[in-house]
């Protein structure tokens, strides 16, 4: 064969190779033929199930790219009821009490809405700066930095020094 490499050793590195050399095929050539033609009919309809799936997503993130229309309120810069009801309530409830009739307390209502929604805004507008989130990125690194180094600690099989809330081992 001209190989430097022993017949025995190349046997073993490829011993599919010689499964498929062993073992004569039992399908005439038309017969491997029409398979063949099957398997390309086959990774054509999976390449243009793919071709769609992938046009699809682009869509939906195209979509999701649009621009809002005037006046849309992102649902993040409403506040959660559990924020604004208690203390409309308290209004509501206590306002004939200060002296409030109908209109104050409309008025009132009015401005709690209005500053509980500003203040929803100027918070996202916080959570969204470069340094909060440079300042996010940093807090999780840590954490999975922390919980690969108790993990590592506890596959050590170490003890705890000190005090044992801690989670720090030692050899």
């Amino acid at each position: 064969l001209g190989s430097a490499v022993p017949l025995r050793t190349r046997l073993d590195l490829c011993p599919l190779l010689v499964m498929c050399a062993a073992a004569p095929s039992t399908l005439a050539p038309e017969e491997l033929l029409k398979k063949l033609e099957e398997k390309k009919a086959e990774l054509a309809r999976l390449k243009k199930l793919k071709a769609d799936k992938d046009a699809a997503d682009a869509a939906a993130a195209a979509a999701a790219a649009k621009p809002r229309p005037p006046g849309y309120i992102e649902p993040s810069a409403i506040p959660h009821w559990r924020t604004w009801v208690p203390a409309a309530g308290m209004i509501i409830l206590g306002g004939e009490s200060m002296g409030l009739d109908h209109g104050g307390t409309a008025v009132a209502l009015a401005c709690l809405l209005l500053t509980v929604f500003l203040g929803q805004q100027l918070i996202n507008k916080l959570e969204n700066t470069e340094w909060r989130r440079n300042l996010r990125a940093l807090g999780e690194k840590r954490v999975d930095t922390d919980a690969a180094g108790d993990a590592a600690g506890a596959g050590a099989g170490g003890k705890t020094k000190g005090n044992p809330k801690k989670s720090k081992k030692i050899a």
